[in-house]
């Protein structure tokens, strides 16, 4: 199944199977700035022989229903990576996120593989990687990556509803509302939040 529509092409990949690369592997994270719930981060890995999907962009410029349909397609060739609550607490969501990345390389390195990350971690200094902010919206393996780890953690979020009904992750993923914050003042905090963040650590300090 392929989505005919516009979307990202992956032309800078070709050009690195050209200089004899056989796979690259696109790297993004989705849920860094929530209040609730993992950390997600996602590779794809592209190969020369694999199928190029028509309509993939960075996740934030396609529609629910489209991630979707995508995602279908691309989860096969990824490796997922979450982080729970309590590392970004104890590390720190920064560190925690380096660290995802490093885990991810380490699974999936080879000699002939380059790695495309979106972001700004200075600290990352692995060789055949490329670390370049707003990937998501230049090259099409990050924007591979982006849309599974997406959709992966809004289903991840859903799923939570089942144990806490009344917090409503189905719909703000764990994200700073309005409707999360009255959640948290009337029934309290759960082990998905991450009480490190400001806002949280603020209404446990009240």
């Amino acid at each position: 199944m392929s989505i005919s529509c516009k979307g990202l092409k992956p032309d800078y990949e070709y050009e690195l199977f050209a200089k004899g690369f056989s796979r690259v592997v696109g790297i993004d994270e989705v849920g860094r700035g929530a209040w609730a719930g993992p950390l997600v981060l996602a590779a794809y890995i592209f190969t020369q022989e694999g199928e190029f999907v028509e309509g993939v962009n960075d996740s934030k410029k396609i529609s629910k229903k489209k991630r979707k349909m995508l995602s279908v397609d691309l989860k096969s060739n990824s490796s997922i990576i979450e982080v729970e609550a309590k590392r970004i607490d104890d590390m720190g969501v920064g560190v925690a996120t380096e660290w995802a990345i490093l885990e991810l390389i380490n699974k999936l390195n080879s000699p002939d593989t380059y790695f495309l990350i979106d972001g700004k971690f200075p600290s990352i200094q692995s060789v055949r990687t490329e670390i370049v902010i707003g990937g998501d919206a230049r090259f099409y393996s990050v924007a591979c990556a982006s849309i599974i780890a997406k959709v992966y953690r809004d289903n991840l979020m859903c799923s939570y509803s089942v144990n806490f009904p009344q917090y409503g992750f189905e719909k703000h993923v764990g994200y700073g509302t309005e409707m999360h914050l009255k959640a948290i003042r009337s029934l309290g905090l759960t082990s998905l939040h991450r009480k490190s963040y400001k806002p949280i650590r603020a209404f446990i300090c009240d």
